[in-house]
Parts: C-alpha cells; sequence; structure tokens
C-alpha cells in the first residue's frame, strides 16, 4: 500500500507542474491583453505569474529528487485555454471583465 503511494508522487508532481505552468502562461497573456489603465491589476497578474514560476521550480527540484526525467511537456486543457484566451478579445467589447472572468479559475 505505502509502496503504491509512493509510485503516484511524480504523477502528482507532475500535475502540479502542469497547473503552474498554466498559470504563468495565462497572467502574462492577461497582463498582455491590458490597457494601460489597468497598471494595478497588471502588478497583480505579474505578481500571481511570478508566485507560480517559483512554485514551478520547486516542485521541479521535487519531481527531479523521486524522478529522473525533468518534466517537459504542457498540458492539453492549458494550451486550449491559452489559445481561447488570445482569440476571445476579438469577439468581447468588456475586455476588463473577460480578463478578470479569464483567470478566476487559475
Amino acid at each position: 500500500m505505502v509502496r503504491q503511494n509512493l509510485n503516484k508522487i511524480p504523477g502528482i508532481l507532475h500535475d502540479l507542474i502542469q497547473i503552474n505552468e498554466d498559470r504563468v502562461l495565462i497572467y502574462s497573456q492577461a497582463v498582455n491583453q491590458l490597457k494601460q489603465e489597468d497598471e494595478n491589476l497588471a502588478m497583480i497578474f505579474n505578481w500571481f505569474a511570478g508566485e507560480a514560476n517559483q512554485f514551478v521550480r520547486e516542485l521541479n527540484r521535487a519531481y527531479r529528487s523521486v524522478n529522473r526525467y525533468p518534466f517537459i511537456e504542457r498540458s492539453l486543457s492549458g494550451k486550449i485555454y491559452r489559445m481561447w484566451m488570445e482569440v476571445k478579445p476579438a469577439f468581447d467589447q468588456t475586455r476588463l471583465k473577460d480578463i478578470l472572468q479569464l483567470c478566476e479559475y487559475c
């Protein structure tokens, strides 16, 4: 039982790395879509992206300590979400509200 749980650790770390790499990209894209007058919100999103970046570094260290191979792939759901975030502003007029909604689940 303990051995089975230990075997799950690399997969769990892998998932956490994917989630946080997706967060970095989503928040960075959100900053790029903000208008200049939304400077305070851009600072918050940059802070969130930096925090997620730090999590990725720490999780990669933990991942390498239990698995010799570094994590290098991105999640499919994250790719789809990022593509949607790039396309969505073309359809919407209320940009700030939409950007906040897109970041809500990060």
